[in-house]
């Protein structure tokens, strides 16, 4: 499973498909029902990096089934924000906006609670709710913990975006200057 991952992190995504597939099968053979479900979280990623929405949503789903039975929902939480941004890419704004709402009220763990609410942000920049965005935005932030530095300048570039969009450019030059310092 880890030699996909790296493969995949490389864009080599044949040689990631076939770790994938022989760890799945592994996986299988040793009944080890929580690596099977990250084989088929990992394989849902790369489908969605190859443009295979249908499949990674497949994958995604089967990932999530899996952790819901072995009562893992940290694992789950994690396939469900991977699940919600495959929604998001693929268009289905609506879906995306459940996932990220059910993570919402499910998860105990701050990491995919910024997460939630950085996709519902974008979703509702996405839909012109640029207020709203904004609100999403700064809810992620009030999540973050500390060493976020990577995710904290995306968040106020994210901000930048939509505040660019309002007209309101004193503010986005502002962000942009704190995600730059």
């Amino acid at each position: 499973m880890t030699l996909g991952i790296c493969y995949m992190q490389l864009e080599n995504y044949a040689l990631s498909m076939k770790s994938f597939e022989q760890a799945k099968e592994l996986f299988s053979l040793k009944e080890d029902e929580v690596n099977q479900a990250g084989v088929y979280n990992n394989l849902g990623i790369l489908y969605r990096k190859e443009g295979d929405f249908d499949t990674a949503i497949q994958f995604f789903k089967e990932s999530i089934f899996m952790y819901n039975n072995l009562n893992n929902s940290n694992q789950r939480n994690n396939v469900e924000i991977e699940l919600a941004k495959t929604y998001f890419e693929k268009g289905g704004l609506e879906e995306a906006r459940r996932v990220c709402l059910d993570v919402l009220e499910l998860a105990s763990i701050n990491k995919y609670k910024y997460e939630a609410y950085i996709c519902l942000g974008d979703i509702e920049t996405e839909n012109s709710n640029f207020s709203l965005a904004i609100e999403y935005y700064k809810n992620a932030l009030a999540e973050l913990g500390p060493n976020q530095e990577n995710v904290y300048k995306k968040l106020l570039e994210k901000q930048a975006k939509v505040y660019h969009k309002l007209g309101d450019y004193e503010r986005a030059s502002s962000l942009l200057l704190d995600a730059v310092s």
